[in-house]
Parts: C-alpha cells; sequence; structure tokens
C-alpha cells in the first residue's frame, strides 16, 4: 500500500493546478452558501438573546375599558401557570398629536429598558425619552418638554427593546409616525395613581426561542387560554408579531431566507458541474496509469479507490475553507447593514453552519458519485485498451455547412472553428452551461441590486431603503465573479490540454503565435458566447421566480442598462482568462504532443 499511497501523492503532485483550481471552486461555492445561510441566523440569534436578556414580553393585553385593568384582573391573569412574569403600565397616545407616553416601572424585570444617557426621573417633574430615530425627534439632556400645559425636563435618554427599529413607532388611533415618545417614572410621577393601567405586558415560561416557527402558535395557545374567562370585548390581545419593530426585522430576515434557498442551488449546480468536468478529464489522462495498475494486480476497487481519494481530499479542503471563511465574512458585514435599519444589540458570537453542512454534505456525495461512475467505467476495460489513446471523434458536416450562400463566405480558419465548436458536443454543453450559470448568478444580483434600491415593504410595513439585500446582491455578484472567472480560467486551462496535439500540428505547420492562439481562443470565445446570450433570458425567467417567492419587485424594475452590464461583465472576464492562459499554449511542447499513437 504504500505504492499505492505514492502514487496518489504524485498524482496529485502532476495534477496540482486542476487540484487547487477544484478545491478553490468548491471552496467559493461553499462560502457564498455558508455566509448567506447564516445571515438570517446572525441577526435572529442576535435579537434573541436581547429579548430574553430585557425578558421582552410575550403577550400584550389591552384593556379597552376607559377605567382600565382592575386589580382582581391583574390577579387572575397573573395566576395563570404559563405567566413567568408581568409589568402594569400605562400608555397614552396623545389625541392630535404625534407623542406617545408611558407611566413605567423602572425597576420591572419584564421589557427592562436601557437606559442610554443620563440619569432616570427622580422627582414628578423629570422624564425620559425614546433615542432619536427617523422619526423619533432628537432629545438632549436638559431639554424643556410642555405635555398638557406642564413643563417637564428630560433627564435620560431611553432604549426600549419593544422599539428598535429606526423607524420608531406609529399612533394607535392615527397610524401616524411617532416623533416624540416619553416616560414617566411610576414611582416619582404625581398622577400615576391617578391614570388607569392600560397595559398588562405577559412573559410566558412555556414559549421558547422568540424566533423559532412555532413560537408566535405557542403565544396564541396561551392567549386561547385567557380568552375563555377575559373575552375580546373588554381585551385587546398582541403578539410580537403585532409588533412593529418584530415583524419588520422577521419579515426581512424570511426574504433574506428566500434568496438564502433560491441562489445557493445554482452556485452548487455550476461547481458541481465544472467539477465533473475535471474528474472525466483527469482520468481519462489517467487510463495508461489504470493500466499499469491493472496490469501489476492491483484490484479494481483498489485503483477506483485512488480517485476517489483525490477527489474526497479536493472537495474535503474545498468545502472546509468555504465554512470557515463563510461564517466569518458574509454575515457579520450584512448585520452592519441590517443596524441601519434596527437598533441591534451586540452580536452574537453563535454561528449557523446548517446550509453550509448540507450543501458541503452534498457536494461530497455528488463528487464521489460522479468520480466512482467515471473511474468504474475505465477500470473494466482490459489493460491493453486502456493503453491505447482515444480515437478522435471523426468530424461531421455541422447544421450551417447545409446554408451554402453563408459558408462559402466564411474563410477555412472560422470553417475550421466552428467545426471544432459542435464537433465535440461534451465540451461544447460543460462550457455553455458553465458560462451560462455564472452568466445567470450576475444578471440576478444586478436585478436583485436594481429593486432593493425602492422602498421596500415587509409585514405590512414600509422600509424606507433595502440597503440589507443591496449588501446581498452585491455579494451575488462578486461571488458569481469570482465563480465566473475561476471556471473559465479551469475550462480554458482544460481545453488547452485536451488541444495540445492541435497547437502542435498548427506550428508544425508555420502558424505563428497569433494564428495558433486564435484557433484556440475563437473556439473558446464563441461557446462563451453563446453561454452568456443564453444565460441573460434565463436569469430574467429565474429572477421573475425568485421576486414572486419575494413578494417584492418585478421584471420591469430592473434597469435596462443591468443587461449590458451582465453582458459586458460576462464578456470582460472571457476576454480576461484568455489573456491569463496565452503562455499556457507557448509551453506546448510539440514533440511530445505528437507522440501519441491514434
Amino acid at each position: 500500500m504504500k505504492a499505492f499511497y505514492k502514487e496518489l501523492f504524485r498524482m496529485i503532485k502532476n495534477n496540482l493546478a486542476r487540484f487547487i483550481a477544484m478545491l478553490l471552486i468548491i471552496g467559493i461555492g461553499i462560502c457564498f452558501v455558508t455566509g448567506l445561510g447564516g445571515i438570517s441566523p446572525k441577526v435572529l440569534d442576535s435579537l434573541n438573546d436581547y429579548y430574553v436578556e430585557t425578558n421582552t414580553p410575550d403577550i400584550i393585553i389591552k384593556s379597552k375599558a376607559t377605567t382600565g385593568f382592575t386589580s382582581e384582573e391583574i390577579e387572575k391573569i397573573k395566576s395563570y401557570s404559563f405567566v413567568s412574569s408581568y409589568q402594569e403600565l400605562s400608555m397614552v397616545d396623545i389625541e392630535n398629536e404625534t407623542t406617545r407616553f408611558y407611566i413605567y416601572d423602572f425597576n420591572n424585570e419584564v421589557n427592562k429598558l436601557e437606559l442610554l444617557e443620563g440619569d432616570l426621573p427622580s422627582s414628578n417633574n423629570e422624564i425620559c425619552v425614546e433615542e432619536a430615530s427617523s422619526n423619533v425627534k432628537t432629545r438632549s439632556i436638559g431639554e424643556k418638554l410642555t405635555i398638557y400645559n406642564m413643563e417637564f425636563t428630560i433627564t435620560g435618554i431611553i432604549k426600549n427593546p419593544l422599539l428598535i427599529s429606526r423607524q420608531g413607532d406609529v399612533h394607535q388611533v392615527s397610524e401616524e409616525y411617532l416623533d416624540t415618545i416619553i416616560y414617566f417614572s411610576k414611582d416619582h410621577y404625581l398622577l400615576s395613581s391617578l391614570i388607569p393601567t392600560t397595559d398588562l405586558y405577559i412573559k410566558c415560561n412555556n414559549v421558547g426561542n422568540y424566533f423559532a416557527s412555532d413560537y408566535i402558535e405557542k403565544v396564541k395557545d396561551n392567549i386561547s387560554l385567557l380568552k375563555e374567562e377575559f373575552n375580546e370585548d373588554s381585551f385587546a390581545y398582541l403578539t410580537l408579531d403585532e409588533n412593529l419593530s418584530y415583524a419588520t426585522i422577521k419579515g426581512l430576515t424570511d426574504k433574506v431566507s428566500i434568496i438564502t434557498m433560491a441562489f445557493p442551488l445554482f452556485f452548487i449546480a455550476v461547481v458541481g458541474l465544472v467539477c465533473f468536468t475535471n474528474i472525466t478529464r483527469l482520468i481519462d489522462e489517467e487510463r495508461k496509469n489504470i493500466g499499469c495498475l491493472k496490469s501489476l494486480g492491483y484490484k479494481d476497487s483498489t485503483i477506483i479507490f485512488k480517485y476517489i481519494l483525490f477527489s474526497l481530499s479536493c472537495t474535503l479542503i474545498g468545502c472546509l475553507f468555504g465554512l470557515i471563511t463563510g461564517v466569518m465574512f458574509l454575515p457579520n458585514i450584512v448585520y452592519e447593514a441590517f443596524e441601519g435599519l434596527f437598533f441591534l444589540p451586540k452580536v452574537t458570537s453563535s454561528i449557523s453552519l446548517t446550509m453550509g453542512l448540507y450543501s458541503s454534505l452534498g457536494m461530497i456525495l455528488v463528487m464521489l458519485l460522479i468520480t466512482f461512475i467515471i473511474s468504474y467505467k475505465d477500470v473494466k476495460e482490459i489493460p491493453a485498451n486502456l493503453f491505447l489513446q482515444k480515437s478522435l471523434k471523426p468530424g461531421k458536416k455541422i447544421l450551417l455547412e447545409k446554408i451554402s450562400f453563408i459558408w462559402k463566405r466564411l474563410s477555412f480558419k472560422y470553417k475550421s472553428t466552428l467545426r471544432n465548436v459542435f464537433r465535440f458536443k461534451g465540451r461544447f454543453y460543460m462550457i455553455v452551461v458553465s458560462i451560462c450559470g455564472t452568466t445567470i448568478l450576475v444578471m440576478a444580483g444586478l436585478g436583485l441590486y436594481d429593486i432593493s434600491s425602492q422602498g421596500i415593504v415587509v409585514s405590512g410595513f414600509n422600509i424606507d431603503n433595502g440597503d440589507t439585500i443591496k449588501l446581498i446582491a452585491l455579494a451575488v455578484v462578486f461571488f458569481a465573479m469570482a465563480l465566473s472567472i475561476l471556471v473559465l480560467y479551469n475550462l480554458t486551462t482544460m481545453n488547452i490540454g485536451e488541444r495540445k496535439r492541435d497547437i502542435a500540428t498548427l506550428e508544425v505547420l508555420g502558424y505563428i503565435n497569433p494564428e495558433v492562439n486564435g484557433f484556440i481562443y475563437r473556439e473558446i470565445f464563441i461557446m462563451s458566447l453563446i453561454g452568456i446570450i443564453v444565460g441573460i433570458p434565463l436569469a430574467i425567467v429565474f429572477l421573475n421566480i425568485v421576486f414572486t417567492m419575494l413578494d417584492f419587485g418585478k421584471i420591469s424594475d430592473i434597469n435596462w442598462y443591468s443587461y449590458i452590464l451582465a453582458f459586458v461583465i460576462s464578456v470582460i472576464f472571457v476576454v480576461i482568462v484568455i489573456f491569463i492562459t496565452k503562455h499556457k499554449i507557448k509551453k506546448v511542447d510539440m514533440n511530445e504532443s505528437l507522440k501519441s499513437v491514434e
């Protein structure tokens, strides 16, 4: 077995460029999937930790009576087994104004307020105010406010866990955004005893994570128990789904999760296709080595295991690289974008690898299956056949040749190029489909960016801008471009490797370097161009599906120049790859390339 593993490492060394290329392609795909899949969990886990810390209520009960809650009602409600803690308070939205005030027990453990600046009220004429946001006015310590013809001094700036949206909250009657939110101290405000208790904040002990899929349903089950004795004629029951901040952030992360489900499928499909091409090419080049190992008495299973180890080691390293980089960058970057819309707490240290692990497992299984099927086919041949080079596929007339008035006007080099493009259908479809896939991703990212410039409506609330979605769109474009360059480089290098004999023949016949390059790169460019042209309309179909899933945006919202930009970007990558692979043609050894027997 020592010799076997030496042969394995020798194969990796001889195919190091291919090994690294596959590793990077897999790594980029898994990095994107892991990062995108970790965005919503990063935001929601951070917020859940904050809600747990501040003991944010699960149920808000509002009395419809002008006299508010009675002490008997409060005692009865808090006696329910699911009630772990509660707070009674008064909340009033002042008529004909965009002002709200609370009479609040600052010592209560339910919905604990955070003092950001200054001090809590310590006398009758002192108040705290909500921190400034896009609608709530900026207030300063020491500033005077007049409420019901009484003057009060601001002593502190408050952060309320129920008001984390930078848009604030809306007036209960007019539904206009509030510009002032005031907090009186229940212990010091002289009118506290005269103003009825309007709200009860209830914390439940049986509902779990605030963002679990069944959280709201569990809360509603508790509400159903309350309604048996306290009907809706006298009381209104609210879950966090009716809270603007909670509903907005939940709705927005739901949209991110939809994007998370849609885009990774294309990334993984493109990565898998390119890796399939690489493994096919590798085993074709290894036919003589397979024949040699069979002649030396190695079992078929042992030979297949050699290529499975190559494939598995490359895939595992790529997946590990993708998982590590994926959880480190994208979720933390997008979290900062969410902070443009919400007052978010410190980011959680927990990470989510679910999407990345599932994708990695899928990639490993696909790679193992591909390697087994391709290697099994060659291993089953007799050694004598394996030592012979595969015969070249005979040329056939293409459709264009039957259109004589066009075909006759083409020069020999273009006739030769077009015949070669369509002669090797496997290579043709691999390149066209791969480039088509990366073009779809570039165009989809640009389309997503265009619709993010509009205001986004989630859970019935309008978000002023779509910076969060915009950043994800840019990430899609960035990763698509990186994948596109790697895929093009890999396929171009592979194509040059397959055409060494053709290149050597042209050089022997006296063709100069630009002419030889033209024969090879014209084929690459034509196949890539077909992939790009097919990819853009398919991207429109894909985006239409994504917009439907998002319930946001439409194809007409995409800027006309985005289509041109997607085409130009894709073409530029083809040109860049052509320039960086030109030296590979110069390195082709004419003598070695022409030695093979057909």
